[in-house]
C-alpha cells in the first residue's frame, strides 16, 4: 500500500502525458524499486519507489491536482536482466508490464 499526501513536482511527466504524484517521506525505507499499482481515484500506474521519495506515473489522463494518493500495489517489476541504460529503461519496462497485466485481466473477464 502506498498512501499519502503529494508534493508538487516540476509537471515533466504530466507533459508527456503520465500525470505524476510525488510523495517524500523523511524516513528511509529499504523498500527500492519499481511496482504496477491502482489507485482507487486515479487508476492504475507505475510507482518508482527510492529511498526518501516516491514518484507514481498514472496512466488516465487526470486534469486536477493529485493530492493524496492511495494505491495498491500489484506486482513489483523485476530489475532488467540485460544491460539498461538507466532509470527511464526500468520505466518503459514497468509500463510494458502493466498494460501486459492489464491486457491479461481483460481477457480472462
Amino acid at each position: 500500500m502506498i498512501k499519502g499526501k503529494t508534493n508538487k513536482g516540476y509537471g515533466m511527466a504530466k507533459h508527456y502525458g503520465f500525470p505524476t504524484a510525488n510523495l517524500n517521506r523523511t524516513a528511509r525505507t529499504n523498500k527500492c524499486g519499481v511496482y504496477t499499482v491502482e489507485d482507487k481515484n486515479y487508476g492504475k500506474g507505475v510507482a518508482f519507489i527510492m529511498p526518501t521519495l516516491t514518484e507514481i506515473h498514472f496512466f488516465n489522463p487526470i486534469d486536477e491536482p493529485i493530492e493524496e494518493v492511495d494505491c495498491k500495489i500489484i506486482a513489483r517489476v523485476k530489475a532488467p536482466n540485460r544491460p539498461y541504460k538507466g532509470i527511464l529503461d526500468y520505466f518503459y519496462l514497468g509500463l510494458s508490464t502493466a498494460i501486459a497485466l492489464s491486457e491479461h485481466r481483460s481477457d480472462n473477464l
